[in-house]
């Protein structure tokens, strides 16, 4: 195979050559044979190395692979390893980009995989990233989603339905869901709904009955079940004056989430 010189750098004939790490989605291109002329790090990119071979840049790899492969100066390269390489490369860009998405905050798997999707990245290569996140202890949808219930329902003041549906949607199993809003009693969840309900209340204007549905609206938007509003309203109403009390409006149970 012979290279040549074109707009400032050298490509092998009929083959352009990569100038950047291989993209998840680009066409599979005829493998580079030959030996290895040169491996210098990549001026920008951190723990990336360019490859040559045949004097012409070949490849751009992950220090990880760059080291599995013995990717050094004098070394040869056949086909077959060529493809490995290629395919090695699309993987760690798959695993680099789930590393960055979970470092921004905790994600449930299903989130993980969707979010490489968008990026690009070939099916098998999402799910290998995945499977290696949840395998090293990076990412666990049990711990997640009992540390989102706890957040949610003691900090955030949400009911129970609500961060349920939030589970469901990031497609957290739902034998887990369960286990994890085990992990707030009723009392927890009452006792934080009472807290919103009373500082509401208090911010609110109007006719008591007029503040009473629409504190009931907005407790059930939030999550709360029907009775677990309704005994809240029922004390908050308790400390109105007697002259302005009526019979208690019970809210609907179907009444939909925000």
């Amino acid at each position: 195979m012979t290279f040549k010189r074109g707009r400032g750098r050298k490509r092998y004939e009929g083959l352009e050559l990569p100038s950047e790490e291989l993209q998840p989605n680009e066409e599979q291109k005829t493998p580079l044979e030959g030996m290895i002329t040169a491996v210098e790090r990549h001026p920008r990119k951190v723990n990336r190395y360019q490859v040559y071979i045949n004097e012409a840049l070949a490849f751009t790899v992950h220090e990880d692979v760059l080291v599995e492969y013995r990717l050094f100066r004098g070394q040869s390269i056949d086909a077959a390893t060529a493809l490995a390489i290629q395919a090695d490369v699309k993987r760690h860009a798959a695993w680099s980009d789930a590393l960055a998405y979970i470092g921004r905050r905790p994600r449930a798997l299903r989130e993980v995989k969707l979010y490489l999707k968008r990026k690009g990245h070939g099916e098998s290569d999402c799910e290998a990233a995945v499977r290696r996140l949840e395998e090293q202890g990076y990412a666990n949808d049990a711990q997640f989603a009992s540390q989102m219930a706890e957040h949610r329902m003691l900090e955030q003041r949400k009911g129970r339905r609500w961060v349920q549906q939030e589970l469901q949607q990031k497609g957290v199993k739902r034998d887990v869901i369960q286990e994890a809003l085990t992990q707030v009693t009723p009392e927890e969840e009452q006792e934080a709904a009472r807290q919103l309900a009373e500082r509401r209340w208090q911010s609110m204007s109007g006719a008591p009955q007029d503040k009473r549905r629409k504190l009931a609206a907005f407790l059930m938007r939030r999550g709360y079940t029907a009775s677990m509003v309704n005994g809240i309203l029922r004390e908050l109403m308790a400390n109105e004056p007697a002259d302005e009390s009526e019979e208690m409006w019970e809210p609907e149970e179907d009444m939909s989430l925000d």
